[in-house]
């Protein structure tokens, strides 16, 4: 009888440490598929990536202090030779791996937000709602019947491998300019391009919105766009923000000055980046913007 029991409880056991692995084994992949799916690791590389932002602005800050001349503004250039370790740039903008910084005259430090660089892969649909010269000119964006017009529109600078440089003249409104078989603008007898109203006038003979002129409420223009035409977002009428990249060096191109934005009513904020160094006369003209934001370098 002794024995029997001794087997008895042996077995018992046995079948209790089987229950315990399965049950750890499940245990196991509950709390794997909870870290994967349910965003452990982001939130974990998330709460890396800010508390490194958090001491890089320390750090900065600090030598930012280190630099106050006589007057309690910062002394850039005394900034600029003595940055912190791992850290580039110069004139308040400063560099530290992913992360930009900026440094204002009191030495305060903020993270600048990285501009949009849009490219789109040749094979990618929308490569063909932008047609372009072929040699990084955009002509003008339309998108085909049946598909729906973002609200957020995000001027590329590639498309494939075509580097974009300009937007041209009207390129991103509800009108366009009549074009030689060249490709070159036709210029009519009064030494003015023609224009071509994409679908109806009003009785001023003003365009009424397109699909996509009444539905764009954000246009964003990416970083490595140089030159953008005159007009390029006339009539707009949805507008509320535009985003101008840090790259531009031109508007207007040699013969023609006017406004990007004139007819764009709901226009509120313009945003320059940070790295800007000039805007241009007339370029917002026509509109009853509230908020320009404009960078420390302007």
């Amino acid at each position: 009888e002794k024995q029997m029991e001794k087997l008895d409880n042996r077995g018992i056991t046995l079948i209790a440490l089987i229950i315990t692995i399965i049950v750890m084994i499940i245990l196991v992949g509950v709390t794997v598929n909870v870290a994967l799916n349910g965003g452990l690791f982001t939130a974990t590389e998330k709460a890396a990536k800010d508390t490194q932002i958090e001491v890089d602005k320390e750090i900065l800050m600090s030598s930012a202090i280190g630099a106050l001349g006589q007057n309690g503004k910062v002394d850039f250039t005394k900034l600029d030779q003595n940055l912190p370790e791992g850290f580039t740039g110069s004139n308040g903008m400063y560099t530290n791996g992913k992360n930009t910084y900026k440094v204002d005259k009191y030495g305060n430090v903020e993270l600048v937000e990285p501009e949009t660089e849009k490219e789109i892969s040749a094979d990618d649909p929308e490569a063909s709602y932008w047609k372009t010269d072929g040699q990084g000119t955009i002509l003008y964006y339309e998108v085909p019947e049946g598909v729906e017009v973002p609200e957020t529109l995000i001027v590329p600078c590639k498309i494939g491998d075509e580097k974009i440089t300009r937007i041209d003249m009207f390129a991103l409104s509800g009108v366009r300019m009549q074009r030689n078989e060249d490709g070159s603008i036709f210029i009519g007898d009064d030494g003015n391009p023609v224009i071509v109203i994409l679908d109806e006038a009003d009785e001023d003979g003003m365009p009424i919105a397109t699909a996509a002129t009444s539905k764009v409420k954000n246009i964003i223009i990416s970083k490595g766009i140089e030159s953008i035409g005159m007009g390029a977002a006339i009539y707009c009428t949805a507008l509320k923000e535009i985003t101008i990249p840090s790259t531009l060096k031109e508007y207007g191109g040699d013969t023609y000055t006017g406004s990007i934005v004139a007819g764009c009513e709901a226009l509120d904020t313009i945003k320059i980046c940070d790295g800007a160094t000039e805007i241009f006369e007339n370029e917002f003209g026509g509109t009853s913007v509230k908020n320009v934001i404009l960078p420390d370098t302007i």
